[in-house]
């Protein structure tokens, strides 16, 4: 594998040289252990939402599904809703050794949701991604808006170190 690197940096930087636009030497490193990662789902993603308070999330509950979840029911009330980065309320799912934060999106039409998976103390896989939702306004209620998951279900890779995830 390092010679196929080395060989292909050097075709590149001769390319280069050359005047020529070098081109992509593909996939240098083996596929990713599988150990090293996990899959993990959301789906039927609810949010109450408080338009008076700056879009308070007074409700959020979805279903999780990974490596050592099915069907794993995660809910809070009120939680603190933080940039990302930010101390944020990081929430069990059922007791599980699953947790989540929300963050905000890049609009009102989606959510930032974080998952940690954790393994053993202090280590476990962790990754974000957005997820959109549709948050229509409620007529007998215009404080308040129910937002949904727009899709079926939402998946991503999770990892020790975040960096697979968005």
């Amino acid at each position: 594998m390092k010679a196929v690197a080395i060989l292909s940096y050097a075709a590149a930087v001769s390319a280069a040289a050359a005047g020529a636009r070098p081109q992509s030497p593909g996939p240098v490193a083996p596929p990713k252990n599988p150990n090293s990662y996990e899959m993990v789902t959301i789906s039927s993603l609810t949010l109450v939402k408080n338009i008076d308070s700056h879009d308070h999330v007074e409700y959020v509950d979805f279903v999780l599904d990974g490596n050592k979840a099915h069907a794993l029911n995660c809910k809070a009330q009120n939680p603190k809703v933080t940039a990302l980065g930010q101390n944020a309320d990081i929430i069990d799912c059922e007791g599980s050794k699953y947790r989540f934060a929300l963050h905000p999106g890049t609009s009102d039409a989606n959510i930032v949701v974080e998952i940690w998976h954790e393994l053993g103390p202090a280590f476990g896989f962790y990754g974000h991604e957005t997820v959109a939702i549709n948050c229509p306004k409620d007529a007998k209620n215009p404080a308040k808006t129910s937002c949904t998951q727009t899709s079926t279900f939402v998946s991503w890779a999770i990892d020790i170190d975040g960096k697979l995830s968005n």
